[in-house]
């Protein structure tokens, strides 16, 4: 394309030369037949296309030597068709016929009227300008360069008008088309190191669907003799597009920058730059080399002004998303040096600010078309559940509780008509839920296709972070995905007095994703932990647990149901809440005396120490070994969790190290205790019974012995 607009220029220089010469040579030429074939020979000789001018030929001589030709039509290459490569509608040009005496070259304004040019690439890589470009040998070159510059020295026109050009560019190789129309140009007078008013407007068409564009630029542009330097001031870009692939179906955008642009050098440089776009404001400075080669290099400052993320959204077309405060979204700015090349870019001193967090760090990206990106990023803090969706708990326990009941369901018959019609009324309703519990399902998945095609290595520390209700700070972890590979590691975090470490696995390179967590928390304190987590904590203490776990699935249901590996855990100086061991144990026991007592008050169990291990298959833990301590109980026993039903189920056998209120007989006896249900409400049981009887049993026997041995004494001794 580069080439392209390299042979237009050539083509519109061309054409001014050859209408200088016209100038000349029209005074002795009356006959216009004669001119069409002095100027079309000229054309076929220098470019080897035929040159038609089937309007008319007009001329002036004094004191301004001038001509006016209409309808010019120039060939298009062999092989792209009849369609002419250029028209022009009406040219005018007029040279001062006294300068030219002096050497000196002084033209008024050069009309282009109806200039269309037709580009075209075939289907086998040729291009319909290819026989225009010509390379000169370098000692040519030198020559033309040192003419060029004597020539600027002495050459001045009164300015330039191009009205209603289009240029159409047709790539048959990659079946794409691009136009621009309705074309209107206006230059000032032009003369060397004089600024030049500069008025551009057209319409730009490209892309599928097609985005219409109407552009504007206005400006001075001061090119230095020769044209080798050239200064921009007050460059004002306006851009209004249209089509349905933009966001919202539009898109404005307005530019303000200074230029200053080396032609030898290859060296661009941008400043005072404002850009104006979506709502927000980006101002800074961008530098250029290598400008026209093979490798230009960039770089600069950039930095957005405050703006709302919120109005971005809405300009971009998008839904705001549902947030927990509708206070976020709110502020967002930013700032960042930067350096990039057609395939890289590299951000250093980033600093980005969102409401209340803070962002600083670098950000690099390679090969933009499968981006490889690194980054070390600091947040200052944040709290995520403000950004997430309001939490719905009730909801999601439904969703699960409806997913683990529908094996179950379809033994259920219909019950009687009088109940088919509230069926139906709330049927809506019930239908509206299911898609809701769907919905909230589907977003736990995992981005299959993003993961996939993720590449990055990084590093991100956050010095306070709360999400999903839990609190930590100084967070640090590392990340690196690449071709499907996704892992956290190391991974650390100070949370409820206690410390957590961690790798996580993500692997999509399968069908399903398969997770593996190996974590430890150590120290934490509980109950705080699990009232955020959970909004009540069931156990407090501080906590030591590790677990290694696989899962395999894109669904939390799924995940649950696939996990498999070990835990251990250890709880000291807390206590459980929603059950009271030693409460049921002296109910049991009254009840058994006949003296029925009054349910505990306390509701829980103390314990000094909780200890145990785990496997978890498919979904289920189980614990051969819990053992559990307290000033006045001991305990041992076994039992399983479903973490797919959340039901407990558990066989244990507490020993009282003290009396219980004068029962001594029950001290230092293994008490069979059951808990099961589910986990939010679990149902303690105490067999006393078996204990007693064992009790009884063992007292009898002893009455027995003792009886047995007296009776034997008495008939020692003849009584």
């Amino acid at each position: 394309m580069k080439s392209a607009i390299r042979s237009v220029g050539i083509l519109l220089v061309a054409l001014v030369i050859l209408i200088a010469a016209a100038t000349l040579i029209l005074p002795r030429l009356i006959d216009p037949g004669m001119v069409r074939d002095r100027i079309g020979a000229l054309v076929k000789d220098k470019t080897g296309r035929e040159l038609v001018i089937a309007g008319d030929i007009g001329w002036s001589v004094f004191p301004w030597l001038g001509v006016e030709i209409a309808d010019l039509r120039l060939a298009n290459a062999a092989g792209f068709g009849a369609q002419p490569f250029a028209e022009i509608a009406a040219v005018q040009a007029r040279v001062k016929l006294l300068p030219l005496l002096r050497k000196e070259v002084e033209m008024s304004t050069v009309v282009l009227d109806g200039l269309a040019i037709h580009l075209a690439r075939a289907k086998d890589g040729r291009s319909n300008w290819d026989d225009l470009i010509k390379p000169a040998s370098p000692a040519k070159a030198q020559g033309k360069r040192t003419s060029s510059t004597d020539v600027a020295a002495a050459f001045a026109i009164g300015g330039v008008q191009v009205r209603n050009a289009r240029l159409l560019w047709e790539d048959h190789a990659a079946g794409t088309q691009q136009s621009i129309e309705q074309l209107n140009l206006q230059l000032g007078a032009i003369r060397p190191d004089q600024p030049i008013d500069v008025s551009l407007e057209f319409v730009a068409k490209a892309g599928a669907p097609v985005i219409e564009s109407a552009i504007t630029l206005r400006g001075q542009v001061t090119p230095t003799r020769a044209f080798k330097r050239i200064v921009g001031r007050d460059l004002n870009l306006n851009i209004s597009a249209k089509g349905k692939s933009l966001p919202a179906g539009h898109l404005d955008a307005k530019l303000v920058a200074q230029m200053l642009y080396d032609v030898d050098k290859g060296s661009l440089d941008l400043n005072g730059l404002i850009l104006n776009m979506l709502d927000l404001t980006l101002r800074g400075r961008i530098q250029g080399a290598g400008i026209g080669g093979e490798a230009p290099r960039y770089n600069g400052v950039l930095s957005v002004d405050r703006g709302s993320p919120r109005s971005l959204l809405q300009a971009l077309g998008q839904p705001l998303p549902e947030t927990s405060d509708r206070n976020v979204l709110e502020n967002i700015e930013a700032g960042f040096d930067f350096k990039a090349t057609a395939t890289t870019m590299q951000l250093s001193k980033l600093k980005l600010r969102l409401d209340d967090s803070t962002m600083t760090g670098t950000l690099g990206i390679k090969n933009f078309t499968k981006p490889a990106i690194d980054f070390n990023l600091a947040l200052d803090n944040i709290d995520l559940d403000r950004y997430l969706p309001p939490r719905q708990p009730e909801t999601v326990a439904a969703a699960d509780a409806d997913a683990v009941a529908k094996p179950a369901a379809t033994d259920v018959q219909p019950k009687a008509k009088s109940k088919a019609k509230s069926k139906a009324e709330s049927g809506g309703q019930q239908a509206n839920a299911n898609a809701k519990n769907k919905q909230k399902a589907a977003a736990g998945a995992f981005p299959v296709e993003m993961l996939r095609a993720l590449n990055l290595n990084g590093r991100l520390s956050i010095g306070v972070l709360k999400a999903y209700q839990l609190r930590s700070s100084d967070v640090k972890i590392s990340v690196s995905a690449k071709d499907g590979l996704v892992q956290v590691f190391p991974a650390r975090a100070n949370l409820y007095q206690g410390t957590y470490t961690g790798n996580i696995r993500v692997d999509v390179r399968g069908k399903q994703p398969r997770i593996a967590l190996d974590e430890k928390v150590a120290g934490v304190q509980a109950e705080p932990l699990l009232k955020d987590m959970l909004g009540e904590a069931k156990v407090t203490g501080t906590a030591d647990v590790a677990l290694k776990l696989t899962a395999v699935g894109n669904r939390p249901p799924a995940i649950r149901k696939t996990l498999n590996g070990n835990a251990r855990f250890a709880f000291t100086d807390g206590v459980i809440k929603g059950m009271d061991v030693l409460g049921e144990i002296r109910q049991a026991y009254g009840l058994l005396r006949g003296k029925p007592q009054a349910a505990g008050v306390s509701n829980q169990t103390e314990f000094s120490a909780v200890t145990g291990t785990a496997t978890v298959t498919n979904g289920v833990l189980n614990n051969p070994d819990l053992v559990g301590k307290s000033p006045l109980l001991q305990v041992q026993g076994a039992g399983t969790a479903n973490l797919v039903t959340q039901l407990l189920d558990y066989r244990i056998n507490a020993t009282l190290v003290d009396s219980l209120e004068g029962k001594g007989e029950l001290t230092g006896r293994p008490i069979p205790v059951q808990i099961t249900g589910p986990f939010a409400k679990p149902k303690v049981s105490v067999d006393l019974q078996q204990v007693l009887k064992q009790e009884a049993k063992k007292q009898l026997q002893k009455q027995l012995e003792d009886k047995l041995d007296s009776d034997t004494l008495k008939g020692l001794f003849g009584r």
